[in-house]
């Protein structure tokens, strides 16, 4: 009998690790939940001068709206416990609510939540954001 609850007990784990490797490397998506047309600006904080800016413009916004919803992620790494930052881009509508928060760390680097994310193939609206610091 013992035997048998151990088995059970080992093939639970067995499959939840399995499930857990597979979630953990299937693309993702960030802004998911927000639509590009919902966003009316976006408030960029730069880790490097400490300064924030709010990005108004339609096109520029549309631009980095679609540049970071129309990418494919994967996670790259748990961001636990690490700080600092190079762009925290706080997402907008209208009214001034925030619809989405995520930061870009490079060209093809990004954290939000609990993990990093690598975009691979393209990338990320980094330089442009660099330049309007």
């Amino acid at each position: 009998m013992l035997k048998k609850i151990s088995a059970a007990a080992a093939a639970v784990i067995v499959v939840f690790a399995i499930a857990a490797a597979v979630w953990y490397f299937l693309p993702v998506r960030l802004l998911k939940n927000v639509y590009p047309d919902e966003i009316k600006s976006i408030y960029v904080f730069s880790g490097y001068t400490g300064e924030g800016f709010e990005i108004t413009g339609a096109n520029e916004v549309a631009y980095i709206a679609k540049n970071i919803s129309g990418a494919t992620f994967r996670r790259s790494g748990l961001a636990l416990g690490k700080s600092g930052y190079a762009f925290r881009l706080s997402f907008r509508d209208k009214n001034g609510r925030e619809l989405d928060t995520l930061i870009v760390n490079g060209p093809n680097a990004a954290r939000k939540g609990a993990f990093f994310y690598r975009c691979d193939g393209e990338e990320l609206c980094y330089e442009v954001l660099g330049e309007m610091v």
